[in-house]
């Protein structure tokens, strides 16, 4: 019976150690030709765009690569599309969502103006996206007052073009 117990306790022993080498591995973020925003364990090659995240335990601690600033306007004039008027978008986001910097990257393609508040750094921010969108997904999308919760470039042409 002490024996059984042993290989048990050993076998869990093991694989606890094997869970938590994998969970502290190192992970890179990059963008690739299309926008799309890639996370694996392997550094990707060929690309500029690259950033080391880091382990688990210092994520918890340590700032993302690539945080979008807390409250801040990104419009390119020369994407700019003519309209009659620029809409007002608000993003709520995280930096570690890949859906939150896919929305990012399809509004500065797109040269729509938007603001952009990180909810993790910003408790007034996460008020506000609460207020809106109570269960609080990222990234939310507020395009001249209608709320939308997720990435869905469909529903964004939509509203941008009313």
């Amino acid at each position: 019976m002490k024996y059984i117990r042993f290989l048990v306790l050993s076998c869990g022993l093991l694989f606890g150690l094997f869970v938590c080498e994998r969970a502290i591995a190192e992970m890179y973020k990059w963008v690739d030709k299309s926008g799309i925003v890639h996370i694996q364990d392997s550094p990707p090659e060929n690309t500029s765009d690259t950033g080391k995240i880091g382990n688990r335990r210092e994520r918890n601690t340590a700032p993302a690569v690539r945080r979008p600033p807390e409250a801040t306007s990104a419009v390119n004039p020369e994407k700019a599309p003519e309209a009659k008027r620029d809409p007002k978008v608000d993003l709520y986001v995280t930096s570690w969502c890949p859906y939150s910097q896919q929305a990012l990257a399809y509004f500065k393609a797109k040269g729509v103006p938007f603001t952009v508040y990180d909810v993790e750094k910003d408790p007034d921010a996460r008020r506000r996206q609460k207020e809106v969108n109570p269960t609080g997904s990222v990234p939310t999308v507020v395009i001249n007052g209608t709320v939308l919760r997720g990435y869905n470039p469909g529903k964004f042409d939509k509203l941008l073009n009313e």
